[in-house]
Parts: structure tokens; sequence; C-alpha cells
């Protein structure tokens, strides 16, 4: 006999017996069963749930990265991290810009302070030769 099913559930309606029959007291013991099996399960999956939400909060409090910190504030505040991130970026290679051209420019007037000071004292010529090949 096939049961017919519920639109509302998977579960097979149940079937109407007269009252008082034996199989009444079994479906009753079987409703019983299912609740029970459905109360355990809620309660072993709220319970994975609030052990996530604790492992959560415990690693929180060991959160050190200063970006990742300053990315949750920024998503608390309700603010993008992706436009601070490009903000952060750009700044950065705009320092590392400025950072490249002072060293050009300190190693080209070590440069030029090297041969003039091997034209004024020739004899140093040989000293700032080893000076310039150790720094480059």
């Amino acid at each position: 006999m096939v049961a017919s099913v519920t639109p509302t559930s998977a579960t097979p309606s149940p079937r109407v017996l007269p009252a008082g029959s034996v199989s009444e007291e079994v479906t009753q013991a079987q409703n019983t069963d299912v609740k029970e099996i459905v109360r355990r399960d809620l309660e072993t999956r709220t319970r994975a749930v609030v052990d996530s939400l604790y492992e959560l909060a415990a690693r929180a409090a060991d959160v050190q990265d200063s970006r990742q910190l300053a990315d949750c504030v920024l998503v608390d505040a309700g603010r993008n991290p992706d436009n601070h991130t490009r903000a952060f970026m750009n700044r950065l290679a705009s320092e590392n810009q400025y950072s490249l051209g002072q060293h050009t420019a300190i190693r080209a007037y070590r440069d030029e302070l090297g041969d003039a000071l091997s034209e004024a004292f020739p004899a140093l010529t040989s000293s700032i030769q080893q000076e310039k090949e150790s720094y480059s």
C-alpha cells in the first residue's frame, strides 16, 4: 500500500483509524519517538552553534593583526574595507616611489662626489672605487 504525502512535509500522512485501536497506540508511540528524535537533533545542532560562537569569540580575542582589526572596525562602522585597502595601497605605492627617488638621488650624489674626490685626490681613487662597489 502506498502512503500519501501531505504537501507540507515529506512524511507520509497518517492513516485514519477507529478510536481506541491498537494501531492508534502504536502511532502515538511513534509520534513521541519522532518528537524525541527531532528534539535531540535540535538540541545537538543548537549546542554545535553555541560551541562555534564560543570558539569564534575566543579566537577574536587572539586577533593581533592590526589590518584585520581595522577591517572589522570598518565593517562595523558600515564602510567598505575594499575602499580603505585601495587607498592604503595607493598611498603605500606613492611612499615607495618617493623613497626610491630619494635613494636614487643619494646614490647619484655619492657617485658624483666620489668622482670629484678621485679627481682632487688621485691617491684615494682605489679606496673610492672599492666603496662604490661595496654599496652597488
